[in-house]
Order: C-alpha cells, then sequence, then structure tokens
C-alpha cells in the first residue's frame, strides 16, 4: 500500500508547485513526474521502517452496552477521545469495525477460514452470521460522513469535519448495534456462552508507517492503540460476567465474593431482572468480556517481587471439572504472573483473569488482564496470561511480527513450563519423556523445514501457511530465544529482556526497537541474532573439521561465535540447522530404534526396524520387517526395505527405496526427489502361478506456486522409467508343448507426468497429464512400441457441510504404434489388475475378475475411464478414449452419492464387423468409507453394451464393486501430508 508523503502538509507542497508559473509548464511537468515517483518512493520506505516514532496516540473509551441474549444482540453507544500526538494533521481516523468480518463470505476472514480447510462459517446458516451497523457518527453533536474501506468491510474511514492538529484531541460518538455470530473464532455465542470480542469500533494505530489498517482474520492478530477504559455493561442478572480491568460495581463484586467463599464457585441463577456492572482500566490497548450462566468461580492472590498484590479470578465454564478441595485451577495463573514479573517486569494491575470457555481460534486467546481459554490445560494457561506481557504491555503489530508476540512469549512459557531447561542435550539418544518435552519445538520446526516448505519467522501471520504458523513461529522463534539464552547466560538475557520492557511498557515497538534496547544493554551489535537469525531466512550449518568450527549461513553470527572461540556452539541443537550429524559430537557408527522414533543425532546410521505382516491372494500370509532411517521429518538420503517370507508361494517378497531429497532455493522449485524403487509380489497369470518384478528409477521435481510456498498448491513434474516382468518366462499348456511366449518377458517403459492441484475446500481442481511410451515391450513373440498421452481432471465442488458434487474427465490419444498394444489400451475401467501393467496400485487380488467367484475380483482401480464398472470383458482401445464420471451427495445425513459415469470411444462388438464410436453408460449408487479410501458401488442403470453379456450370467449382484486405495495408507505419506 502507498501513502501520502511523510510530511505534515503533502498536499500543499504539491499546490505550491504547480502555481509556477505557465512559461515554464514543461519543467513543471518534469517536476511533477519526478516528484510523484519520489513520493511513491518515499512512501515505500516508510512503509518497512523497522524503528517506531517516539511519539504515539492515545484513544480512550467510554462505552455502555446492553447484552440482548434471545436475539444475541448488542445495543451500545461509544465516546471515542483521540488524541493526536504524532506531528501530522489528521483529516480522517480509520476505524476497525471488525464484527463485520461475519457479514458475508466475501470478507478477509471467511477467505482466510477457506484457505485453512474450514467450511463451517461458509455453510452457517444466516442467523449465524454476525454484523455491526446502526452508527451515526458525531463531534460535538455535528455529524461526520463516513465509508467502508474499499477492500474490507470491516473497515471504515470517518471524516473529520474539522483537521485534528498535532498534539490535539476530538471526542467522536455514535451508537452501534452489533448481532454476535455463532462461535467460528475468538468471538461469538454457543448457547449460553458469550464471548465478547473485537467487538466495538476501534481506531486502527497510526505510528511511523502510517495508518495499520487491517481486516479481522482468524490466523494474525491485532495491533491498537493504548488508552484507558470505561465500560458499563448491562445484562440479565442469571448471567456472571468477567471482564478486563476493575470491576467497580460493589454489589457485583460482593456477589462474586459470595458465589466463591460460601457456594464453593457454584453460581445459579434464573433471573432476567437487569443489571448493570461498570469497568474501568488504565493503560489497555483492547477491552473484552465474557457472560454465561453456568461459570463456577475461583479467586486467589499473587504477591509481587515489588510487594504489590494481584487478585486472581477463574471462571470456568460447565464443560470443564475439577474438585476445589484437592486441585486449585489457578495455580498456573498465580504462577504465570509471578515467574513473569520476576523476569521480565511486575503486573502493573489489580486483577487479572482467566475465562474457561468455548473458542475455535487455537487452545487460547489473550486480552489485557483477561484471558480466555479451552480447558484448564496448565501450559495454554500460563502462555495465554503471559500475554499480558508480550502483547498487553508491549504492544507489538502482531499481524506483522508475530514472532515479536508469540515467539517471545512461547519461549517464556516453555521455560515456565520446563521445556527449554537445556537440562540434557539434544545429541543424546531418547531415553525419556523429559528429552520429548525439551525438544519437541525443534521437531515441529523440523518437520517443516526438511519438507522444504519452511518460511522466514519475519513473514507476516496472515502470509503463513497454517503448518508454518505453528512450526516457525511457535517452534523456531523460542528456539532462537533459547539460543540467545546460552550465548548470552542468563543474568544479560534477563537484563536485556528487563531494559526492553521498561523502555517500551504501553508503547509500540517495532523489531529496530528491540535491536537497539538490546544493543545498548550489550554494549555490542546484535546484527547476528536480530538480522541473520531472526529476519531472514538461512541454511545454517555448523560444522566441524579437524577440531575446527566452521558456520555456513551466517558471517555475522560467525564472526560472534569466534569472539567466544566457539564455545558452546550448539550442544542443546537449540540453532536451527540444515544438518546435525557434522557438529563434532561423539557418534555411534550406527543404533536400532522402534518405529516412527524420534531422531538419534549422535548416530551415523540409524536403523529403524518395524515387524510386518502382510497378504494377497498368491502369497497368502507374509511375514518379515521394514528396515528404514526415516523418522518423523524428511532426510537428504532415505531407504525403506522391507523383505518379507510368503508362507502361500514359499518366495521371497517385498518392496524397497532409495531416495534423494534436495531443498532447493530458486525461484521456482522448492525440491526436488529422485531414486530408485522396486517391488516383488505374487500374481497369477493365465491360470499359472507367477511372480511380477518392477524397478523404477524416478525424478520428481516440486514448483512453487507464483514464486511462493503455497500449501493449497501441489504442481510437480514426475519422470519414471520402469522395466517390469514376470519370474516365469515361458507357459506351456497341459496338453501341447507350444509355447505362449518367448524366453524373454520384461517390458520398459517411459512415463512423464505433469499435476497440478487446487486444495480449495470448496473449489477442488486437480489436473494431470501423462506421456508414455513402451519400448521393447513383449505380448506374444512380437516385439512392440507406441506413444500415448493422456489427460485426467477433476473438480469437486462442495455445496454444503460434507456435501459434494463431483466430476472427473479423462481424454487419451495414441500418437503412435508399432504391433500389439494388449494391456497398455486405455480402459473404460480399471477393472482388475491387468490395466495396472506398471503395478503400481496395491491389490489384494490382482488377477481375479468376476468369474473368480472371489469378492477381490470386484475391485477396480483408478486407471484411464475411471468408470464404476466391474465387467472386464469388453476390450479397449488402442486409438482415442474420452470418459466422465460424476458423482453427488445426497441432502441431509444420507450417507450415499449418486453416480453416473460415460465413455465414448471406437469400439467393435461381438455382432459386428466394423469398429465405431459407442457410447458407454452406467450409473448407481455409492458409498465412500474412510476418506475415500474405501468405496462401495452399486450399478442401478448399465447401457446395452453391459448388458449384452447375459450369457456370461450377468446379474446386478455380480456387478456390485468397490475401490480400494491402499496407497493412501503408506505410513510415510501420512505422516507429510499431515497439516493442522
Amino acid at each position: 500500500m502507498l501513502i501520502i508523503l511523510y510530511t505534515a502538509h503533502p498536499k500543499k507542497w504539491l499546490q505550491h508547485t504547480i502555481k509556477l508559473e505557465s512559461s515554464y509548464f514543461c519543467c513543471v511537468k518534469q517536476t511533477l513526474f519526478i516528484a510523484f515517483y519520489f513520493i511513491c518512493a518515499i512512501s515505500t520506505i516508510a512503509q518497512n521502517q523497522i524503528n517506531q516514532a517516539k511519539w504515539q496516540q492515545k484513544v480512550d473509551y467510554d462505552i455502555k452496552v446492553r447484552l440482548f441474549p434471545t436475539n444475541k444482540i448488542l445495543k451500545a453507544t461509544i465516546a471515542i477521545t483521540y488524541t493526536n500526538n504524532s506531528p501530522d494533521t489528521l483529516k480522517s481516523i480509520w476505524l476497525h469495525i471488525w464484527p463485520n468480518a461475519y457479514k458475508n463470505n466475501q470478507t478477509a476472514f471467511a477467505k482466510q477460514l477457506l484457505s485453512a480447510n474450514k467450511t463451517d462459517f461458509q455453510f452457517c446458516k444466516p442467523q449465524e452470521k454476525g454484523w455491526i451497523d446502526s452508527f451515526n457518527f458525531t463531534c460535538n453533536k455535528h455529524p461526520l460522513n463516513w465509508h467502508y474501506d474499499e477492500f474490507n468491510i470491516d473497515i471504515i474511514e470517518v471524516i473529520l469535519e474539522e483537521a485534528l492538529l498535532p498534539n490535539s484531541s476530538i471526542v467522536i460518538e455514535t451508537p452501534f448495534v452489533e448481532k454476535l455470530p455463532a462461535l467460528f473464532s475468538r468471538g461469538g455465542y454457543k448457547n449460553n456462552f458469550f464471548a465478547v470480542t473485537q467487538w466495538y469500533p476501534k481506531p486502527a494505530t497510526y505510528d511511523v508507517n502510517g495508518w495499520n489498517k487491517m481486516p479481522y482474520l482468524d490466523q494474525g492478530e491485532f495491533y491498537s492503540e493504548f488508552g484507558n477504559f470505561k465500560v458499563s455493561i448491562t445484562a440479565p442478572e442469571k448471567y456472571l460476567i468477567a471482564a478486563s480491568g476493575n470491576l467497580q460495581t460493589q454489589s457485583e463484586i460482593n456477589k462474586l465474593n459470595n458465589i466463591f467463599t460460601e457456594h464453593k464457585g457454584h453460581f445459579v441463577s434464573q433471573s432476567n431482572v437487569l443489571r448493570t456492572v461498570e469497568y474501568e482500566e488504565k493503560n489497555i490497548h483492547d477491552f473484552a468480556w465474557f457472560a454465561d450462566t453456568c461459570f463456577r468461580v475461583v479467586k486467589s492472590f499473587v504477591k509481587l517481587p515489588n510487594n504489590d498484590t494481584v487478585t486472581t479470578w477463574m471462571f470456568i465454564g460447565k464443560n470443564n471439572h475439577f474438585d476445589l478441595a484437592k486441585k486449585n485451577p489457578t495455580t498456573p495463573l498465580d504462577e504465570a504472573i509471578l515467574e513473569y514479573s520476576k523476569k521480565i517486569g511486575n503486573y502493573p494491575y489489580k486483577q487479572c483473569t482467566v475465562v474457561i470457555g468455548d473458542l475455535l481460534a487455537g487452545g487460547g486467546m489473550e486480552y489485557p488482564t483477561i484471558t480466555v481459554c479451552q480447558s484448564l490445560d496448565y501450559e495454554t494457561i500460563r502462555h495465554e496470561v503471559g500475554h499480558n506481557w508480550f502483547y498487553g504491555m508491549l504492544g507489538t503489530n502482531e499481524r506483522k511480527y508475530p514472532w515479536m508476540d508469540e515467539s517471545i512469549n512461547t519461549f517464556f512459557e516453555q521455560q515456565l513450563s520446563d521445556q527449554l531447561r537445556g537440562n540434557q542435550s539434544f545429541f543424546e539418544d531418547f531415553k525419556s519423556k523429559e528429552w520429548t518435552g525439551n525438544y519437541e519445538t525443534l521437531l515441529a520446526y523440523l518437520f517443516s523445514a526438511r519438507q522444504g516448505i519452511a518460511q522466514p519467522l519475519n513473514t507476516p501471520s496472515d502470509s503463513f501457511s497454517n503448518l508454518n504458523y505453528g512450526a516457525i513461529v511457535y517452534a523456531k522463534g523460542p528456539l532462537l530465544f533459547a539460543y540467545l539464552q546460552q550465548q548470552l547466560g542468563d543474568s544479560l538475557f534477563y537484563t536485556c529482556f528487563q531494559n526492553y520492557f521498561r523502555e517500551w511498557q504501553y508503547k509500540h515497538p517495532l523489531p529496530g526497537d528491540m535491536q537497539r534496547s538490546f544493543e545498548n544493554t550489550l554494549g555490542k551489535s546484535m546484527e547476528w541474532f536480530f538480522k541473520d537469525l531472526l529476519m531472514d531466512k538461512n541454511n545454517i550449518d555448523l560444522v566441524k573439521k579437524q577440531h575446527q568450527y566452521q558456520l555456513k549461513g551466517s558471517e555475522k553470527l560467525d564472526a560472534f561465535l569466534k569472539e567466544k572461540k566457539y564455545l558452546d556452539a550448539n550442544p542443546y541443537g537449540f540453532l536451527p540447522e540444515k544438518n546435525y550429524l557434522n557438529n563434532g559430537q561423539k557418534k555411534h557408527l550406527i543404533s536400532i530404534g522402534i518405529p516412527l522414533r524420534l531422531p538419534q543425532q549422535n548416530t551415523s546410521i540409524p536403523l529403524n526396524l518395524t515387524p510386518i505382516i502382510g497378504y494377497n491372494l498368491y502369497d497368502q500370509f507374509y511375514a518379515g520387517a521394514l528396515v528404514y532411517n526415516r523418522s518423523i521429518f524428511r532426510k537428504k538420503v532415505e531407504y525403506f526395505a522391507m523383505p518379507a517370507y510368503a508362507f502361500g508361494s514359499k518366495k521371497l517378497v517385498g518392496y524397497a527405496k532409495l531416495n534423494f531429497l534436495f531443498i532447493s532455493q530458486s525461484k521456482n522449485i522448492y525440491k526436488t526427489e529422485t531414486g530408485l524403487q522396486g517391488q516383488s509380489f505374487g500374481m497369477q497369470y493365465l491360470t499359472h502361478a507367477n511372480q511380477y518384478f518392477k524397478i523404477n528409477p524416478y525424478l520428481k521435481i516440486f514448483f512453487k506456486h507464483k514464486g511462493k510456498i503455497d500449501e493449497r498448491f501441489d504442481q510437480q513434474l514426475q519422470v519414471n522409467l520402469y522395466r517390469v516382468g514376470l519370474q516365469n518366462s515361458a507357459y506351456k499348456y497341459d496338453d501341447t508343448t507350444s509355447i505362449l511366449f518367448p524366453n524373454s518377458y520384461f517390458n520398459n517403459y517411459c512415463r512423464v507426468t505433469y499435476s497440478y492441484e487446487d486444495k480449495h475446500p470448496i473449489n477442488h481442481f486437480s489436473l494431470k497429464l501423462n506421456s508414455e511410451i513402451g519400448s521393447g515391450y513383449k505380448t506374444s513373440t512380437a516385439t512392440n512400441t507406441y506413444i500415448k498421452t493422456w489427460l485426467n481432471t477433476e473438480y469437486k465442488y462442495q455445496y454444503a457441510r460434507k456435501k459434494y458434487l463431483k466430476s472427473s474427465f479423462f481424454a487419451g490419444v495414441f500418437i503412435y504404434k508399432n504391433g500389439l498394444v494388449g494391456n497398455n489400451k486405455f480402459f473404460l475401467s480399471g477393472n482388475n489388475g491387468k490395466t495396472d501393467y506398471l503395478y503400481n496400485e496395491v491389490m489384494l487380488g490382482r488377477s481375479e475378475s468376476i468369474f473368480s467367484n472371489n469378492i477381490l475380483g470386484h475391485q477396480i482401480i483408478n486407471n484411464n475411464g475411471n468408470m464404476r464398472n466391474v465387467i472386464s470383458f469388453l476390450d479397449g482401445t488402442s486409438t482415442w478414449m474420452l470418459s466422465s464420471s460424476n458423482e453427488a451427495s445426497l441432502p441431509g445425513i444420507i450417507p450415499f452419492r449418486i453416480y453416473a459415469d460415460f465413455g465414448f470411444y471406437p469400439y467393435k462388438n461381438l455382432n459386428a464387423s466394423v469398429t465405431k464410436p459407442q457410447l458407454f453408460t452406467t450409473a448407481g449408487i455409492t458409498l465412500p468409507l474412510f476418506k475415500e479410501t474405501l468405496e462401495i458401488f452399486v450399478p442401478i442403470f448399465q447401457s446395452k453394451q453391459f448388458l449384452a453379456f447375459n450369457l456370461f450370467n450377468y446379474s446386478i449382484a455380480n456387478s456390485i464393486g468397490f475401490k480400494l486405495n491402499l496407497n493412501k495408507l503408506e505410513p510415510f505419506k501420512l505422516i507429510d501430508n499431515f497439516r493442522p
């Protein structure tokens, strides 16, 4: 966004320029042209300032609000006193009216929920949406004009009747009505619980970078001006209220005390008599309140290091049970206030409250002096209470710099929860739960980084992927501050934070301000931390060769560590590295571990063993072991081997894979994989028991989406070479010596695949374009060659919660062929394994058909035309084919879907002597199970080409089939595809 030049009167400067005499018109044009670009350039620079101005605005509020619980309505009036402490003259004030984020499906909030695959708001009932309106802005009783932001209906601009000069104030008043939404994020209602958050018109923060306008988002928090609040809340007597600040109404104070002391926390009332309670607080930048008819109330006190006493309250909803005689629920709240006060600075407010209630935007959400948590989980409570320092008293721009709030607060909370103590080296073997607790943050970060999808820590909140918001902001960020503590030592580390807190309390520090504060405390440059580690995405690697350390990826950090002679460069693993195995630590040659164990960072060759047992119709049961080096995250070199002995075929079977992973820093590619895989299992061919073999070298290239990593989009290019064949090279009939196959029966193929997928939860689209060459493969005694290409697309539209319309399309053509094609043709249906000539599908009965009198003969695979039909004797085509597969969910709770599939290709039926294009159709009902891994279908209608085969005992029962996609259940694929 561009704003006007950062001066007091930019327009006057331009007007003065325009007043030049007409004889200098050309010169004026040049001057204005240059001035325009100068303004744009300076404005762009201003938007990137990381050092805050010495001034900041002040906003005071006087709000009167009434809750109408039946209609989920708030009716209120607000008086905003805006003090302009900037050197600029303001002609308007931008306000956030964030309840409008819930008004329709086109808001930034609604779109972000979709990008995170959350569809509840998209399909909610109209009465579950929310909004704010009925404004009548006035100043000195004079009406003020206002308008919506061009792009966001939850941002408005109020035009001032007279410009607001520096060092002056203005009072803006308005009534407003808010319809509370159902609880889709942080605010709203659920049953009798009301979370009234981000609920009133709030001026956007105006700082060194100008107006910080931002729509409400589910991922990405807030940035607001400090000021004083006076809020009166009117609600029925049966609703207990918990709010920011200090309760001023003595009768309500007495009631809460009586509930805690005389009624053991229980509050029971059915009175609809209205009562009003008042709250006040100074030096806060937000106000939230909560109401419920079922709160239990617990009270406690905390004495701070400066001898001040803080009253702590917990309001606990009915879904959280505890025995007050055995467990004090305020313990984590009290601990957090005391420990944060010791380490950073004393808590300055008189009260601190935790509400245990409903929330959908994470496990907890903080507001000044009050927080809401989903449960009585100690770590969550400590974390959210800690936000009273990093967010509450240091009002950073969380939307743009989430690490300044979430990463720092998570570090201190994890210290308080004993997770980042550094009391056990990361390079030791995994021996206890304590090790897991200490390093769960590192493992979360490595999960993302090793897949090549990590993002820089200085990424804005709304630009993080859903996975990386946790893995980078809440995992990598805290690790870096743990590393800083390790390098500075406890005394200097805490002194830096205490000075920073003291200097910027009740202000809006930016990253440069924090760096300058630390440098003033330490008396030395801290660019190695604030620029190299926090602000940039580095591939840092600490290497030790011949007793000498070298740090790659950060020259400034390398210089800093050289001053310390590389003592304790990374002994606990807090510095995120791309490779931990070259740090010079003592390593074992090999270690043997259990399935999916945590990483063994002191082992050259980690060897994981998992016993396996499997079954297919031809090998019967087989048993063996899976040998692999994967942990929960990716490695540069990965291997899997699954040798097994088949008790039915009495042969060795199994699967093996060697994969090389390369993380790329290029503009368009983020990772590449290449390797070799092979497999061999039993099958049956022409009534003979056999065993197939497959060797597959491959290359996979993963592309970024528009130059960045976006988990919603998957774009790949794959090149696969295949050599497949059967164990027995020749077959003879029992009554003849004629040879059916030649002595060599190995086939060679090359397939190139481009795939694109948009994982939008409403409009899901995927495309695959394949080209394949089969060269030197055998059918009977002939050697054959062909080139074919085909396209698969699928569009999936979600029209209601868990209700879909889905349509796929196939088009294929043979470009060249020499000789016979055989099972390499295009087929309407992937019935049994004969169409899977590359052995890519996992099948329990690969050679079965409907004539086998075996249920496995009714399995079809997603191949070619993808029609749902188990009749296998319709011949394919080696010319061209078109098909479409379609299905729709049924309304209500009916789990079935209806489908209709179509195919069109040149076909020669049993009674015809010529080949001509024909239309094939089938329709019926289908039941998808286990996230569409298993699908059962029942054809109700089939076209005449299928029904013509009554001589083969065709029946509805024989046409019932299923799809079983066991490839989706590969454990490491499930791990890699995990997204929160």
